[in-house]
């Protein structure tokens, strides 16, 4: 019996290599995790479906990792140093989560030149900086996450060409500039830009100069930047929710929102994956409020989720 069998050749597939091809990438898009175990299924399915594994691309440092698709850095850089450099031409979606070096960092960037998505969570500060930078200005992004001072330390450039495509800027530190008129007028330069969030720090209560420069750059924003679709202001303490609330940020603009948004379980990066995943993050659900409170829905006075 066994002679019989090893002669015998695995069929043909029974359906049109098209149909074939779809069915597996619906099967594949539905549920990232599975991607994996399709992968093993046959070699013209790995051909079809890998790319998909990189569409999101999160690197994390191996203490991040908790079971989802995230990839330790040091498994990256490794692996692409292996594989074409094309290898990761179809991701449009990146996350770093772990500092790397500005050189391991651009050369991360010089594979993934079709991104449309950055999460700039960590990264190295140094003398190199304008190295990254030029890195990042090869490519034409949408959307960025990041600490846009620590970016730029002699001061934000918003002519910078890496601002030319964003619509949607999250900035992961609130400015500390010193003329907080300058942020509204670089913001209102940023030609596609219609959404924004900012990440308040508990210190902002106590700090009474620091607060009204704060202040005067989200009513600087809304009043200059016609095109600010959404206005997000994020806060994690619940006593500076309350001394935001009592008084009244922005409440009279019906774009701003207030949004208590993430905890120890789901941090800023949690949001952004889920985001780019096609989930539910921050931005959709500021978008859903802003569009109640347009409609009467909600009350214009109130601007707290």
């Amino acid at each position: 019996m066994a002679s019989l069998l090893s002669g015998l050749t695995p069929p043909d597939p029974y359906l049109p290599p098209d149909l074939e091809r779809e069915i597996f990438e619906i099967a594949a898009l539905s549920d990232t995790r599975f991607i994996p175990r399709l992968l093993l299924v046959a070699q013209r399915v790995k051909t079809w479906i890998e790319h998909l594994l990189y569409r999101v691309l999160c690197v994390s440092a191996p203490r991040l990792i908790r079971g989802s698709l995230r990839i330790p850095h040091r498994n990256l850089l490794d692996i692409l140093d292996l594989r074409p450099a094309n290898f990761l031409a179809h991701t449009r979606h990146l996350s770093l989560t772990c500092t790397l070096t500005v050189d391991d960092t651009v050369h991360l960037l010089s594979h993934c030149d079709g991104i449309v998505n950055l999460g700039l969570f960590q990264f190295q500060v140094d003398a190199t900086q304008h190295t990254l930078l030029s890195a990042l200005a090869k490519l034409k992004l949408e959307r960025l996450a990041t600490d846009v001072e620590s970016l730029f330390p002699e001061g934000v450039d918003f002519t910078h060409i890496i601002f030319a495509q964003i619509t949607h800027l999250d900035l992961l530190r609130p400015p500390t500039a010193d003329d907080p008129h300058a942020w509204a007028e670089g913001c209102a330069q940023l030609p596609h830009l219609t959404h924004i969030s900012f990440t308040a720090p508990p210190i902002r209560i106590v700090d009474p100069i620091s607060d009204s420069a704060f202040r005067t750059i989200l009513r600087g924003i809304l009043r200059r930047c016609a095109r600010i679709e959404v206005l997000v202001l994020i806060v994690i303490s619940s006593q500076l929710r309350e001394y935001m609330l009592q008084h009244l940020y922005f409440a009279d603009d019906p774009r701003s929102v207030l949004m208590a948004a993430y905890t120890f379980s789901n941090s800023s990066f949690d949001d952004w994956e889920r985001g780019a995943r096609g989930g539910e993050d921050h931005w959709m659900r500021a978008e859903r409020f802003v569009k109640q409170r347009l409609s009467g829905e909600v009350e214009e006075s109130e601007y707290f989720i």
